[in-house]
């Protein structure tokens, strides 16, 4: 390549990148970024994005709450192992720990399901924004 085309491709990305990639940049953050941003930028989604949202509070409070009673159950089933009895609270929590265990079996699939829905929101959001970005060079 001679000199010319050289100093054509370095102005034509001096202009993408001083005009094209802040409106990308800005359009990606508003469109993609901010709705991944929680909790802070749910007052900021659509209303369909913030109901996808509000659907993960249940399973996440399930699974948080699974978490923690995962060590109870642990050591519940470590106390029966030895043959000693475990107290009244570690039984109850074990317990527990069997419900949510139950239930996150049940609700996680609709879980992952919704979460690739709002993914799949957000992708769609990223690819409408560089489309645009494209017209707009062409334009």
């Amino acid at each position: 390549m001679d000199y010319q085309t050289w100093n054509d491709f370095f102005i034509h990305m001096g202009n993408v990148s001083m005009k094209v990639f802040p409106v990308l940049e800005k359009t990606v953050h508003a469109k993609c970024i901010e709705p991944l941003e929680v909790p802070s930028s749910v007052r900021t989604l659509k209303t369909d994005n913030k109901k996808l949202y509000d659907t993960f509070k249940g399973p996440a409070a399930l699974i948080a709450k699974h978490n923690r009673k995962a060590v109870d159950f642990a050591r519940f089933n470590s106390l029966k192992a030895k043959d000693e009895t475990p107290d009244k609270k570690l039984i109850e929590s074990a317990k527990t720990f069997q419900s949510l265990h139950e239930s996150l079996l049940e609700e996680l699939p609709i879980f992952l399901s919704l979460a690739g829905e709002f993914i799949e929101a957000i992708v769609n959001q990223f690819a409408t924004a560089q489309s645009g970005l494209h017209f707009r060079k062409k334009g």
